[in-house]
């Protein structure tokens, strides 16, 4: 046992050589201010660090089918999506840019040849449509070789 100092009250306590905190409470209040200070240098004073455009980004790349070797375009929208969230001041000069990329990775509606994604329940109507449409074109046609009617010869 050694005589130290608590790295967050300054008080003097007993303990174990490699001991900073002389209680749990003065280490949960020296975790707590080295937390808010990790947030501040993040949010440049804003209180909280928003992340939306990062967020938007990450849940769009996920649902897009893309290569292993567009991994440098990828990483390159995810840093523009940051610096976008870190300081939204400058989407006059980053948005321009991270929409090219995004155009290059094909995760906008231009992109995808100017179609936007169906709606939800939009593409289901379309089944219906088309399966309507294929029982009306069957009556149209010739009646079948072997129908019920005719008998089976074997």
């Amino acid at each position: 046992m050694a005589e130290l100092t608590c790295q967050q009250c300054g008080t003097g306590f007993t303990g174990k050589s490699h001991a900073k905190y002389c209680t749990g409470s003065c280490r949960s209040a020296a975790s707590k201010a080295a937390r808010q200070n990790r947030t501040q240098a993040h949010s440049r004073g804003t209180g909280r660090r928003s992340t939306a455009m990062t967020s938007a980004f990450t849940k769009a790349s996920k649902a897009a089918h893309r290569k292993p070797v567009d991994g440098a375009a990828v990483a390159l929208a995810r840093v523009y999506a940051r610096q976008i969230d870190d300081d939204p001041s400058r989407v006059d000069k980053l948005g321009p840019q991270m929409l090219a990329v995004l155009t290059q990775l094909g995760m906008t509606p231009k992109a995808r040849g100017g179609q936007a994604e169906p709606q939800a329940g939009g593409d289901r109507v379309d089944r219906v449509d088309e399966l309507r449409d294929r029982r009306a074109s069957r009556a149209d046609r010739a009646a079948a070789v072997d129908s019920p009617d005719t008998p089976a010869t074997t």
